[in-house]
């Protein structure tokens, strides 16, 4: 009983991951997003938040991570290792070239993350709108998963400037992974 999103929330804190489908993405507009229970989970949400496009996810074998070193960046490739152990995921780690980030630099620190943890990955240094990179990255590397971090700026400048993780879920054919 109850707001469905706050539910959600309330019982993502017992459990190692949160599986919704996405029958409505988050709407473009800022004022949408002050009253969107989409929004909301993705912000409050205690475990990583699996978004599926479809009714049922039948394979996740290939995986983008999106990493830009930040912390949320940092969450996300952890649970991107997670993943490649536990379920043999390949990964391919995405930087792109945005609002004044070093990519090289991003690169770098995500294969020394995943080298000293025995893994490999193929990396991609890219430039342009981060979620269109990843989009095409994700099809031209037959991955059937996106990881990201969550939402990187506070809620006000998030609802002004727009978020790359709500642009994702609106165009995204794949399943997307959030991590808080």
């Amino acid at each position: 009983v109850g707001e469905v999103a706050s539910r959600i929330c309330e019982r993502s804190a017992w459990v190692d991951m949160t599986v919704v489908r996405l029958s409505h993405p988050p709407r473009p507009e800022p004022w949408a997003k002050l009253s969107s229970g989409f929004h909301n989970l993705i912000r409050h949400c205690a475990s990583p938040l699996l978004v599926t496009p479809r009714p049922t996810v039948t394979r996740l074998g290939r995986a983008v991570v999106a990493y830009n070193g930040s912390l949320k960046a940092d969450r996300a490739l952890q649970v991107a290792v997670y993943l490649a152990r536990r379920w043999r995921m390949a990964l391919a780690v995405v930087c792109v070239g945005a609002g004044g980030s070093d990519p090289e630099a991003s690169v770098a620190r995500a294969r020394a993350e995943l080298d000293a943890r025995g893994l490999t990955a193929t990396y991609h240094v890219e430039t342009g709108p981060v979620a269109e990179v990843l989009l095409k990255q994700a099809g031209d590397l037959g991955s059937d998963l996106v990881v990201t971090g969550g939402y990187g700026r506070g809620p006000f400048l998030e609802i002004a400037l727009g978020s790359t993780v709500d642009h994702l879920l609106r165009r995204s054919l794949i399943p997307t992974l959030i991590c808080p």
